[in-house]
């Protein structure tokens, strides 16, 4: 009815009758489309039967995973990541959006505005971008998990521990934050670390984990890994 109201003022004004555009761009697009949820489908699958393999024996926990797998809260967390996944043809980041959207299903972990932040990192992240984290969550972690409180209060205690600072630096065999600066200001803009200098430690520069990309990083692994 809109598509004939919007045919009838073209003709009145003269202009041609531009019809189907997007039809025929989603069209042109189908199978780069088919292509993107065929490799979710396989990501997720395998991700499903790793947790399914994890959960043997626990019949009730299995039937709750199978459950969430069915919810409406899931088939959103699906659909959005077909959205996501239009973003990229990278098979590699078709499976890593699609393990972060189970495992997220099977933790709960399913609110609409972190869900969104997380997917849009795992399409935008690069592989390397993804080491850089792992590096810095390892050496952290223990202090994420240990202080209760904001991420004022870990960005402090990090800062000031002594074993984090160190463990950060090249000569113990830390991480060597000026040949990672397109990593380091990648994450930044996700939200996952922040870059400190300590007033106490002139010229030391500090990637700061934070939570959201604690839990990002997180998501990515096994299910069996994580518990």
């Amino acid at each position: 009815m809109v598509l004939d109201a919007t045919v009838k003022l073209a003709e009145k004004v003269g202009l041609p009758p531009f019809l189907d555009l997007f039809r025929r761009a989603l069209k042109l697009g189908q199978p780069s489309v088919e292509k993107m949820v065929d490799d979710l489908e396989s990501a997720a699958y395998e991700e499903i039967r790793r947790i399914w393999e994890h959960l043997e024996g626990q019949v009730e926990r299995q039937k709750e995973f199978e459950t969430r797998l069915n919810s409406h809260e899931a088939q959103v967390a699906y659909l959005s990541a077909c959205f996501h996944g239009l973003r990229t043809s990278d098979p590699q980041k078709h499976s890593r959006l699609a393990f972060l959207t189970i495992n997220c299903i099977f933790m709960d972990d399913l609110k609409p505005e972190t869900l969104d932040n997380m997917m849009r990192a795992a399409v935008e992240l690069k592989d390397a971008d993804i080491v850089l984290l792992e590096r810095i969550y390892k050496i952290q972690v223990h202090i994420i998990r240990e202080v209760t409180g904001t991420d004022n209060d870990r960005l402090h205690r990090i800062v000031t521990d002594w074993t984090a600072r160190t463990k950060l630096r090249i000569e113990n065999g830390g991480i060597e934050l000026g040949s990672c600066r397109g990593s380091l200001a990648r994450l930044q803009a996700q939200a996952f670390i922040q870059l400190r200098t300590p007033g106490f430690d002139a010229g030391a520069e500090i990637a700061v984990l934070l939570e959201d990309g604690a839990k990002f990083y997180e998501r990515l692994q096994e299910i069996a890994i994580q518990q």
